[in-house]
């Protein structure tokens, strides 16, 4: 028997700046961090404290500063986001990066520095430096890390006029086989499926398939279940609104597989007027 015990840790990151008779500057301490870690597909938060000289929280009711991140590499800046107020008379403000703000940041190593809006109601508006040390050094190093970030599967395509029938037999034609649960195992296992039209009238069939290979595609493989028949007639199906057989429609439904295909039997004259088959998992 294994026993592990595993602990959780909550706190906050919190940087000092220090107020000087030359403006403001970041605390040296060696406590005082100067690289900090934010998570994609989190909300993170970094609370600054304004003190003084004697270490003693300053108002800052009437100072805006404002963050800029920078790619290490292209020196292009990626992120630009004011400090909101937390208890702005103790001296608090916080940066608060939002889920979206990060999202398409690569994970890896940025610069982080800051920046005091002077001028703020006037016509002549600017930003001065806000120090990282004292010795006129800006910025800190802020890492992204992709710990808590869920990659979702991009949009599968396929084309739906695959002949699969014999010789003799009706058109019949199916999808190559698309990843349904395959790439990672979903809670929901919820799919929807887009199919575009152009006069379309006949059979789709989804189909489904759990073996962890790559199943068989003919038409009467064993490899697949049926999961949901639409059947489209010359009155057409609901398309965006209106009865139509052109534009696009789509499915939902619930299934944990492997594999999804579409198996398209169109009416006599309608081949290829299934243009297209988009699978979200």
């Amino acid at each position: 028997m294994s026993m592990q015990s595993n602990k959780l840790y909550q706190y906050r990151t919190e940087i000092d700046l220090v107020y000087t008779a030359y403006g403001v500057e970041v605390d040296n301490r060696n406590m005082n961090p100067t690289h900090v870690v934010a998570h994609r597909g989190l909300t993170n938060t970094i609370y600054f404290n304004i003190r003084d000289r004697d270490r003693k929280l300053q108002t800052i009711t009437t100072d805006e500063i404002r963050c800029y991140i920078v790619d290490a590499t292209t020196r292009r800046r990626v992120v630009s986001k004011l400090l909101t107020p937390d208890q702005l008379e103790k001296g608090i403000a916080k940066l608060v990066l939002r889920e979206g703000d990060i999202v398409n940041l690569v994970p890896g190593l940025y610069h982080c520095y800051f920046t005091i809006v002077k001028n703020k109601q006037m016509y002549d508006t600017y930003e001065e430096p806000l120090y990282s040390n004292q010795n006129n050094g800006l910025g800190f190093t802020m890492e992204v890390t992709d710990q808590a970030y869920s990659y979702p599967v991009e949009t599968q395509e396929g084309n739906a006029n695959i002949m699969i029938s014999g010789p003799g037999d009706s058109n019949v034609f199916t999808t190559s086989a698309m990843f349904g649960n395959l790439d990672r195992n979903f809670t929901n296992c919820q799919h929807t499926m887009a199919f575009h039209i152009n006069g379309y009238t006949g059979t789709l069939k989804v189909q489904a398939s759990n073996i962890p290979y790559a199943p068989d595609p003919s038409i009467d493989s064993i490899d697949w279940y049926d999961v949901k028949t639409s059947t489209i007639t010359e009155k057409g199906i609901i398309v965006n609104g209106q009865l139509g057989n052109e534009g696009c429609f789509y499915t939902n439904f619930n299934v944990a597989c492997n594999w999804l295909r579409v198996v398209n039997t169109p009416a006599d004259g309608n081949v290829n007027t299934l243009t297209k088959i988009e699978l979200r998992n």
